[in-house]
This record gives structure tokens, sequence and C-alpha cells, in this order.
């Protein structure tokens, strides 16, 4: 059985492996993942602020800055830990005993806006 999650409403900071995208599920998909990920990076790191105030619909500078950051050479966190928000937060994944956390990282699908659908893990 697999538990679909949806997408979280905010993001921790942190990480402690380096990005891997052959790690992702679907290992099919990867060359279109990889395509779509440079083409991404490309549109983030040459866009100006305009541009990118419509792409994310948020208008304040500071907020906007966050999203340039160069993701691909970002340190990384299992994805049931990067995100936050109420049900992540309910879950409360960090205080699980082993095996609840195991069951997780193989059961939990979860949907990530620019990779699709991630493993927990």
């Amino acid at each position: 059985m697999k538990i679909l999650l949806a997408p979280s409403e905010t993001k921790k900071s942190g990480g402690t492996a380096a990005f891997a995208p052959q790690v992702l599920l679907f290992e099919s998909l990867l060359p279109y993942r990889s395509k779509l990920l440079h083409g991404y990076m490309n549109c983030i790191q040459k866009g100006d602020m305009t541009t990118l105030s419509k792409l994310f619909g948020i208008t304040k500078v500071t907020d906007i800055l966050t999203y340039k950051t160069d993701i691909i050479h970002e340190l990384t966190l299992k994805a049931i830990e990067r995100y936050s928000g109420v049900a992540f937060d309910y879950l409360d994944y960090p205080h699980l005993d082993t095996m609840a956390q195991q069951y997780i990282d193989e059961h939990v699908i979860l949907f990530s806006n620019l990779f699709g659908p991630i493993r927990a893990s």
C-alpha cells in the first residue's frame, strides 16, 4: 500500500547529503526531470525580478531572492523532513519510533511541484 501526501505550505532549510536526482522515484523520469530542472534553474538565474514575481506569484523582493537558490548544489534532506505545514507538523516524523519512520520512508509518496512524485525518504 502507498500513501499519497500533498505538498506542504513551506520547506525547511538545511541538509545532510548532496542532491542525487537518480534516487528519485520512477527512475525512467530522470531525463525529463533533468531537462526540467536545468530549464528551471536557467530561468531562476537569468530571470529579472518582474519575471520571477510572475513565475512564483510573489511581490516581495526578499521572498523572490529565496527562489534564486541553486537547488542543484544545495544539500538535501529526506522529503518527509524537508516539508513542513499542518500535516507534516502533526505527523511529527522526527519523534516517531524507528519502525514508524521506516514505514513512512517506504510507503509514503509526496508530490513535488518541481519533481513530481517523490519518496518520503
